[in-house]
């Protein structure tokens, strides 16, 4: 079995792993992330909503100029989360990369803790990326009811835990051509067992729901 990571911020290679995307969370890691890409490593440059007290005047031209002159650059990692300070900002910040990915027209990632109602306020008021991926997903299936149909779910290794009963609800729920898998800021060799829990989660053999998973991921990060 061969896997994609759908979203990580180190590389590392391993036998199965066949691609991967790194994710930048504040500008300073940019060119670093950036120096990553290759036919194996994608990227996504963003600033995370932990990070927003960093920025500096200029920033979005700035992405956005790196995006111009790297075609397969994504935005990302980038979002809302409750358990930070700075509601407003981060909200300005966040639809702030919606819009530069939505206007080049490159996928995005997306963190969300605890901001589900303005996740989703956001996403069915603005102009959308061709792509979103919902990062370590832990909302609901309703959630996943109300969000538009060019969302993909990547789910971490969390799925493993048991007592995650609603992240697990969701992976049993979420349609099958939208689901991809992650490490997140774990190493890569984890993606197997995550892989196989989704498949256990969802009640079907582990050798069709990897092939699915890497198709999925394909289709979004190298074909889509």
């Amino acid at each position: 079995m061969k896997f994609f990571n759908a979203h990580c911020h180190e590389f590392t290679p391993t036998p199965d792993v066949v691609g991967a995307v790194v994710n930048a969370t504040n500008e300073s890691e940019w060119g670093r992330v950036l120096a990553l890409q290759s036919d194996v490593v994608h990227v996504a440059l963003g600033v995370h909503p932990w990070n927003i007290d960093s920025i500096s005047d200029g920033w979005v031209a700035r992405l956005r100029q790196i995006l111009v002159n790297n075609p397969r650059v994504m935005v990302g990692e980038c979002g809302l989360d409750a358990m930070h300070p700075e509601m407003d900002a981060q909200i300005n910040v966040f639809v702030s990369q919606i819009r530069v990915a939505a206007g080049l027209k490159r996928p995005i990632h997306i963190h969300c803790v605890q901001a589900w109602n303005e996740i989703v306020r956001i996403l069915n008021s603005e102009t959308l990326p061709p792509v979103i991926v919902m990062h370590a997903f832990s909302g609901t299936p309703e959630i996943i009811s109300q969000m538009p149909e060019n969302v993909f779910y990547s789910f971490s290794p969390a799925v493993l835990d048991v007592n995650h009963k609603r992240m697990r609800a969701s992976v049993a729920k979420c349609p099958a051509n939208r689901i991809l898998i992650e490490s997140d800021d774990m190493s890569a060799s984890v993606l197997p067992n995550v892989a196989a829990g989704v498949a256990e989660i969802r009640g079907v053999n582990v050798q069709n729901m990897a092939q699915i998973l890497l198709d999925n991921s394909q289709g979004v990060f190298i074909n889509g």
